[in-house]
């Protein structure tokens, strides 16, 4: 595990003639960031792995009028439910959380993706 990620970031601009962020970039960008840590927690394990999102639920605090940072730092969360999917067989469910910050430092957004990874052979 030479290259494991503990956590991801992924960097939202806005074009200048956008006077804020519409929600459902926010939720790409804040989907992204939890999924690329689930994909390398599937991908290191070498099983064949399938996961889907069961739950999204979405914190909206300030107007997104500058660059926004979704950050999840969920990856060992991640790395621990596909080892307990491997070893029992059975789905298991992880929630992720990333938190998107602007370019003042202020929290933007939260989100909570909760996905569940099944072992291929269960299927």
């Amino acid at each position: 595990m030479d290259h494991f990620f503990y956590a991801y970031e992924l960097r939202l601009l806005i074009n200048s003639l956008v006077k804020s962020m519409y929600f459902a970039a926010q939720s790409m960008a804040a989907e992204f960031s939890t999924a690329v840590l689930a994909v390398q927690a599937i991908e290191i394990s070498n099983k064949s792995i399938a996961m889907i999102i069961v739950n999204l639920r979405a914190e909206f605090f300030i107007r997104a009028t500058s660059r926004v940072t979704f950050t999840c730092n969920d990856g060992l969360k991640f790395s621990e439910g596909i080892t307990r999917c491997i070893k029992s067989g059975e789905p298991t469910t992880v929630e992720g959380i990333t938190e998107g910050i602007d370019a003042n430092g202020e929290v933007v957004s939260t989100f909570y993706i909760t996905r569940t990874q099944y072992s291929n052979a269960t299927l």
